[in-house]
C-alpha cells in the first residue's frame, strides 16, 4: 500500500515536471515566432513615448467689429525614428522638395544610425499643413500594405516617419494685423489709449 501510494506521488511529479517543461518551450517558441517578433515591433513603434514641449494657445485678437486680427492654426513637424527606417531611400524621394528640402540632406539625416542615447530622432521639416501630412499619411499607409513592416528592401516604404502637431501664430487680415499688433504690447495694469495715429483700432483679446 504504500509503494502504491509512492508510485502515485511519483507520477504524479513526473507528470508536472513534463507540463512545466512544455510550457517553457512554447515559451520559447511564441518569443522566437515571426509574429511574435513583429507584433513586438509594432508595440514598440505605437506605444513607445518621447518628451516633447507643448506650449499654451495664445489667445485670439479681434478688433472693434468682431474681425479676427490673430488666431491660431495647426501646423506640422515631420522627422523619424531612426530605429525604425527601413528605406532611406523612399523617404528622401517622397520629401524632397518639402520646405526646400533636398534629396541628399533628407538621405543623410534618415541614414544617421541609430544610438538609445545620442541619436534617437532626426527633424526633417516643420510648419507644414495639414493637407501635406495628409497626403503623407496616404502615401505611408499605400506603401505599409505592399510592403508590412518594411521587409522586402527592393519596395518603397516610410517606415520610422512620424509628425506631431503644433500651433502656429496666424493673421487672416495678413500684413495688417501682424504689423500693427506687436507696435504696442498689451500690459496688465496699463491704462490709457492706443497710440495716437492708430484712433480708429480697438483690440479685444479672447
Amino acid at each position: 500500500m504504500k509503494k502504491r501510494h509512492i508510485s502515485r506521488l511519483n507520477l504524479i511529479g513526473i507528470s508536472l515536471s513534463f507540463a512545466s517543461i512544455l510550457i517553457i518551450l512554447q515559451m520559447i517558441r511564441i518569443q522566437n515566432s515571426t509574429k511574435h517578433q513583429e507584433l513586438s515591433q509594432w508595440a514598440n513603434e505605437e506605444y513607445s513615448y518621447a518628451i516633447e514641449n507643448y506650449y499654451p494657445e495664445r489667445g485670439n485678437i479681434y478688433d472693434r467689429w468682431g474681425r479676427l486680427l490673430a488666431g491660431n492654426e495647426d501646423v506640422y513637424e515631420v522627422g523619424v525614428m531612426l530605429q525604425y527606417v527601413a528605406n532611406p531611400n523612399t523617404i528622401a524621394q517622397t520629401l524632397e522638395g518639402i520646405n526646400q528640402l533636398s534629396y541628399k540632406d533628407i538621405f543623410t539625416a534618415v541614414s544617421k544610425t541609430y544610438d538609445p542615447e545620442k541619436s534617437v530622432y532626426a527633424v526633417l521639416a516643420d510648419f507644414l499643413p495639414t493637407g501635406v501630412i495628409d497626403t503623407l499619411s496616404h502615401i505611408k499607409q499605400d506603401f505599409e500594405l505592399t510592403n508590412p513592416y518594411g521587409r522586402k528592401e527592393n519596395l518603397p516604404s516610410l517606415r520610422g516617419v512620424v509628425w506631431s502637431s503644433h500651433l502656429k501664430r496666424s493673421y487672416p487680415e495678413n500684413s495688417l494685423a501682424s504689423n500693427i499688433l506687436p507696435a504696442f504690447p498689451i500690459r496688465v495694469g496699463c491704462r490709457g489709449s492706443p497710440p495716437n495715429h492708430l484712433p480708429y483700432l480697438i483690440i479685444r483679446m479672447r
